[in-house]
């Protein structure tokens, strides 16, 4: 649980040293390291959600940080990945109540739908 709130929460990045310093930010919280774009990478975090989170019913928030300049097909399976475990995965989880995602490519596009007045 992050900061005593009821958050459930398990820290992933594909790289040591974010791992590294967002351990010591928040060392009660489990983190490991794990690529969110690969088969492997979300057979492995789907399985430490069901071990580490509360009653294996997964994270109530997830926070995406795919590096920022990541171009959108990437960002768009990220998030697929996310809320659809099981076509990646074969297992399922209800979905988080809020996902935060850090990417210009995707900002940009919703900033294009908007004017464009297209629905997300």
């Amino acid at each position: 649980y992050m900061g005593g709130g009821g958050v459930r929460c398990l820290g992933i990045d594909k790289s040591r040293e974010s791992i590294d310093i967002a351990v010591g930010r928040y060392p009660d919280c489990p983190f490991s390291m794990e690529d969110a774009l690969t088969e492997e990478g979300c057979a492995s975090i789907r399985s430490l959600c069901r071990r580490t989170l509360a009653g294996g019913r997964g994270p109530s928030v997830v926070a995406v940080d795919i590096n920022g300049t990541r171009e959108l097909p990437a960002v768009l399976q990220c998030l697929d990945n996310i809320m659809n475990p099981a076509s990646a995965a074969g297992e399922d989880w209800a979905l988080p109540r809020l996902i935060v995602v850090k990417s210009r490519s995707l900002h940009a596009e919703m900033t294009r739908r908007r004017r464009l007045g297209l629905s997300y």
